[in-house]
């Protein structure tokens, strides 16, 4: 539901007039790569939370953190090496939808951290 939102809100800012709209293919790449990395996450996620050793599911999201993060950094230096953007405002877009995202894996990572079934209802 919140890739969904995030699209829709892609959708119209392409649309927009802002200077920065510009970059709106930079944000349609960093959002299917959220979107893919958090269901792969939530996957993991739940099944090294039932797994015997409980320090599986830490590890799995300082792993996944790391992960994120330089893959992150991988892309926005991929974009500006191949299209050497005229100014520094492609950033923008990358950062909210880094933020969204980001903010979403810490609330399901924390419901899946206090397993029951009042939090699996929630997701």
């Amino acid at each position: 539901m919140l890739a969904g939102g995030v699209a829709v809100a892609l959708g119209i800012f392409e649309t927009s007039k802002l200077s920065w709209a510009a970059y709106s293919g930079l944000s349609w790449i960093i959002w299917a790569f959220y979107t893919i990395f958090s269901i792969f996450l939530f996957e993991f996620g739940r099944r090294t939370n039932q797994h015997s050793d409980k320090q599986l599911f830490g590890h799995l999201f300082l792993l996944s953190t790391g992960a994120k993060l330089i893959i992150s950094l991988a892309i926005v230096a991929f974009y500006v090496r191949k299209y050497n953007p005229s100014d520094k405002l492609f950033i923008f877009p990358f950062f909210a939808i880094y933020l969204i995202f980001t903010g979403f894996e810490l609330y399901f990572m924390d419901k899946l951290a206090k397993p029951t079934e009042e939090n699996y209802d929630d997701l």
